[in-house]
């Protein structure tokens, strides 16, 4: 959004010299926005009602069968994960879905083990599957389907936080 203001603001002035700084400020408000949660015991028995939650969440957005998939593939993956590593005994997931004009988001929370899948190297996928390392297809999964990811650890939670962009929306 910035760039095209500032090369409207060149083009218009026709390359004369600029005489002062500019200075611009973007804030991004989300009007209209909803979020809704859902807590499940860390369980892979819960996957489906895991899918089946998102999915509900992202019909109400008119979002297109691509990004259903992907979402779907993406709760799949971290959910999963959550499941089979977080945890020595049983532990919950909470699920956070948010939505405004035109994005998606997914919060993944548990009290699991610490573990930033942001700080896991890529998977080389140009390598063979026969020569390839076991792991790490899932985390590269997820960085390539979000259009935006975040993790914090703060308080003893671990929050996973993906973004996806359902509309375009003119800038």
């Amino acid at each position: 959004m910035l760039a095209n203001l500032y090369n409207k603001i060149c083009d218009f002035s026709e390359g004369v010299e600029q005489s002062d700084d500019i200075t611009m400020f973007v804030l991004d408000y989300r009007r209209n926005s909803e979020t809704v949660q859902l807590e499940l015991p860390a369980d892979i028995s819960c996957l489906n009602e895991a899918k089946s939650f998102v999915e509900k969440q992202l019909s109400k957005t008119g979002a297109d069968e691509k990004i259903k998939s992907e979402c779907e593939l993406i709760v799949e993956e971290v959910f999963v994960n959550i499941c089979s590593y977080a945890y020595e005994d049983e532990g919950k997931v909470i699920i956070v879905c948010g939505t405004s004009a035109d994005r998606f988001s997914l919060t993944f929370i548990d009290s699991g083990k610490s573990f930033n899948p942001l700080e896991q190297p890529v998977s080389d996928i140009n390598v063979l599957a026969e020569e390839r390392e076991i792991g790490g297809l899932g985390i590269f999964l997820i960085r390539e389907l979000s259009d935006e990811i975040s993790y914090s650890h703060e308080n003893e939670l671990n929050r996973l936080m993906i973004v996806k962009r359902i509309a375009d929306i003119e800038e």
